[in-house]
């Protein structure tokens, strides 16, 4: 596969490029980049289907400076699919009449606002759109409402196992003032009463650590300094900067989401 045209990359760039395939039109295939040194453009792996010789793929600008990719040397592969696979799109726009059919069928028969409603940050979008996202929220407000007690535990079989060979840190608990001692019983007691820790007789110790934050308010923290020297780290592969930016290729709207109690 090569380039259709010449085509030249802004700086730090997302673009889609056509490029010259040879196949039949009407070949699906998964269209795979060749292996490069260069290191200041990216192509994206794609699946695409041959239209007039031609074939759309993504390209990602990396450096902070303009590039132009090479017309005549062979960038991408092509690897047809199989007449039995079903390629099933992941990036096109939602129908808005699905959508609104969908949030129907989970309305309960009442949906109660949710708390601080006038302060939520929907967005730039039409009013009827804007409504429609509210009418979806209000079906899960239990979920966003601060609650009592411990959450409920995750649906997912996960354990940490901390490799730490036969090192043992203990301390001794750090000085603190009277304020703060009330403080940490406080935290201690809460914590407790919704088992989101339990008593425990060990070898292991580390300090309670008061952080005040920007508000006033204190945050409950451990000092695991040493705890953290002499673990052996896990040594595993990152996710790919450019497989998220491929996957967040032509999003219109995006989600942020905040916890209330991150960690203890």
């Amino acid at each position: 596969m090569r380039l259709a045209k010449s085509v030249k990359l802004a700086t730090n760039t997302c673009s889609a490029v056509r490029m010259k395939v040879d196949a039949d039109d009407g070949t699906t295939g998964v269209f795979l980049p060749k292996p490069t040194t260069n290191r200041h453009w990216l192509i994206a792996l794609t699946v695409d289907t041959v239209k007039d010789e031609m074939v759309g793929v993504v390209v990602l600008s990396m450096e902070g400076r303009r590039e132009k990719l090479p017309a005549r040397e062979a960038l991408d592969m092509c690897i047809p699919t199989d007449d039995d696979m079903l390629i099933l799109p992941l990036n096109r726009e939602l129908e808005r009449n699905r959508v609104v059919k969908w949030v129907a069928a989970l309305k309960k028969e009442y949906a109660r606002p949710l708390l601080d409603e006038d302060q939520l940050g929907i967005g730039d979008m039409e009013v009827t759109d804007k409504d429609l996202g509210i009418a979806l929220l209000r079906q899960y407000a239990g979920i966003v409402e601060r609650k009592p007690g411990c959450p409920p535990l995750a649906k997912v079989n996960v354990e940490h196992h901390i490799n730490t060979g036969k090192h043992c840190a203990e301390h001794a608990a750090q000085t603190q003032t009277r304020r703060e001692d009330l403080l940490i019983n406080k935290d201690v007691g809460e914590m407790l009463s919704s088992q989101a820790i339990e008593p425990e007789e060990d070898a292991w110790g580390f300090p309670v650590v008061v952080v005040r934050k920007k508000n006033g308010s204190v945050r409950f923290c451990i000092d695991y300094r040493s705890l953290n020297a002499v673990t052996v780290k896990n040594v595993y592969p990152l996710p790919r900067v450019d497989d998220t930016l491929v996957a967040l290729h032509g999003s219109q709207r995006f989600t942020s989401l905040d916890l209330h109690d991150g960690y203890w």
